[in-house]
């Protein structure tokens, strides 16, 4: 965070690993029109739906396979590591350390962190099979003229 200006008091973090199409600039407006409701929010995360990594094999009450379904959305939401953070928080965030597990559940615990819900596509690149998913992806992009990530294709 030291080589964000000083005059700026939000800033938006992406972690380094991820690829997403969410417009982060709507993740800017939820934190911000919470921020209104709630002066003391330090922070917005977005979080996507959590899919299974596995496939789901469906069965019937005699353990008789009926089906199998992939990539099955499951009831719960991740933390798809993209951050609406004021300069407040700062002090803070561990210098070593993971946030997710120092800092957010105190903030949680407080109200001090509020969500915003994201389905737009999302990708983690921790493997080699995550690394062409996402390679797929932007190859498939139809890209506006003024897309930030024309040059990626070219």
């Amino acid at each position: 965070m030291a080589n964000v200006p000083v005059d700026e008091d939000t800033v938006i973090v992406l972690n380094g690993d991820i690829i997403t199409s969410q417009d982060p600039a709507e993740v800017l407006n939820r934190h911000l029109e919470r921020k209104l409701a709630c002066p003391e929010l330090l922070a917005t995360i977005m979080v996507s739906p959590m899919i299974s990594p596995y496939g789901l094999v469906d069965m019937n009450d005699e353990g008789d396979v009926v089906g199998f379904r992939e990539k099955v959305e499951l009831p719960h939401w991740i933390n798809a590591g993209v951050y609406v953070l004021e300069r407040r928080l700062w002090p803070l965030l561990p210098e070593v350390g993971d946030h997710e597990v120092l800092t957010f559940p105190d903030l949680a615990a407080n109200g001090r962190i509020a969500a915003f819900k994201s389905r737009s596509f999302w990708r983690s690149v921790d493997s080699f099979k995550d690394l062409n998913e996402a390679e797929e992806y932007v190859k498939q992009l139809e890209l506006e003229p003024d897309s930030v990530t024309r040059g990626l294709l070219e």
